[in-house]
């Protein structure tokens, strides 16, 4: 049995006139795919866009300190090859700046 679900746009709503509009003849697929595509992503999306929220604002804050513990050995010898000059903070925020931008 065939179940019919419906919807009236409401003031507002132009955005989403403007979107079915230009689906003339397929705006019950566009529906169906786009309800099926945020069942199945939604969380997952919402949950990525608050992590590049935080990012975002940790970049802003320039605070990484908080956010990053930086790794160094244990090792005291000055004959290591580990660079202890390595500015952290700033290959993180350029990283994360280019991440962002892409």
């Amino acid at each position: 049995m065939k179940k019919v679900y419906n919807f009236r746009l409401n003031k507002g709503d132009d955005e989403v006139k403007e979107i079915l509009e230009k689906r003339v003849g397929s705006e019950s697929n566009f529906i169906k795919s786009a309800i099926l595509f945020y069942g199945k992503f939604g969380e997952k999306i919402d949950s990525m866009a608050a992590e590049i929220k935080e990012l975002r604002a940790i970049v802003e804050n320039g605070n990484f300190t908080a956010a990053v513990k930086e790794k160094r050995p244990a090792s005291e010898n000055p004959d290591d090859k580990f660079q202890t000059n390595i500015d952290a903070e700033k290959i993180i925020a350029d990283s994360i700046r280019d991440i962002l931008n892409l």
